[in-house]
């Protein structure tokens, strides 16, 4: 005897599927504003340096510099 479905059945897996969608849409429109955020916060921190300094120490910008580059290469091989 053949399984039969109710054609009701669709519409509820179709509805799983756009919740399911919403849910990744909503955690990336989360970590969006996160982002700009960190990133304005760095940006902000080396405005202030740049113009609220007398001399600037050549030394720690190159070595954030390559700490930035280091994240930046993690981040692009997906290291977790």
């Amino acid at each position: 005897m053949p399984l039969r479905f109710s054609g009701s059945l669709a519409p509820q897996v179709s509805l799983r599927a756009r919740r399911a969608g919403r849910r990744a849409l909503g955690k990336t429109l989360k970590m969006l504003p996160l982002g700009v955020a960190i990133i304005d916060d760095l940006l902000a921190i080396v405005v202030i340096a740049i113009f609220h300094t007398e001399e600037l120490s050549t030394l720690a910008l190159l070595l954030g510099a390559i700490g930035v580059a280091g994240l930046a290469a993690l981040s692009l091989f997906d290291v977790r």
